[in-house]
Formats: structure tokens, C-alpha cells, sequence
């Protein structure tokens, strides 16, 4: 994702994503029935927000319904964020 943000014109619309980390892959293996143990398998050194660990990426257009519900999310896009996408100012 910090990658894509540095593309000059790009506008993240959406939900905000899962926490960012420096781990990229993490195995688990069941204890028991109701026990899981989660262990970090590879870790991403130096990716570039370690003062963010732990902080989702929050959208400059967060659309508050069902992102599974194509038509909405389109009519939102159309009707809220392309007016204004235009207007924003890319630093």
C-alpha cells in the first residue's frame, strides 16, 4: 500500500485496511479446540513506516456501507468521490 500512495495522482478510496506490520508472514497451529498459537514466520526489515507499526491506512474517502454490495460502492464512487477526487491537493 505505501508503495501505491506514491504514485502522484492516486486517491485511496474504501475501508481502512488491516493494521500494517513488519510481519509478513505469520503461521498458526491449533493447541486445542478453542486455542490458537500464532507465530511470525518472516519479518520485513526497514519497510518504511516503522513509526506506523500497528496503524491501518485510513482512505481519504471511507465509504461507510457493505463494500460486498458492487452497486452501492459504484454509485458511491460516482456520486461522492469523483466529484471531489479532483480537488484534493497531491503533496
Amino acid at each position: 500500500m505505501s508503495a501505491a500512495l506514491q504514485i502522484p495522482g492516486i486517491v485511496h478510496v474504501g475501508s481502512p485496511t488491516g493494521a500494517d506490520t513488519q510481519y509478513t508472514d505469520v503461521g498458526s497451529m491449533a493447541l486445542s479446540p478453542t486455542v490458537m498459537f500464532g507465530f511470525p514466520l518472516k519479518v520485513w526489515k526497514n519497510h518504511g513506516r516503522q513509526d506506523k507499526e500497528g496503524q491501518p491506512y485510513v482512505p481519504q474517502f471511507v465509504f461507510d456501507g457493505n463494500l460486498a454490495d458492487t452497486a452501492a460502492v459504484q454509485a458511491w464512487v460516482l456520486d461522492s468521490v469523483l466529484p471531489t477526487a479532483g480537488k484534493i491537493r497531491i503533496d
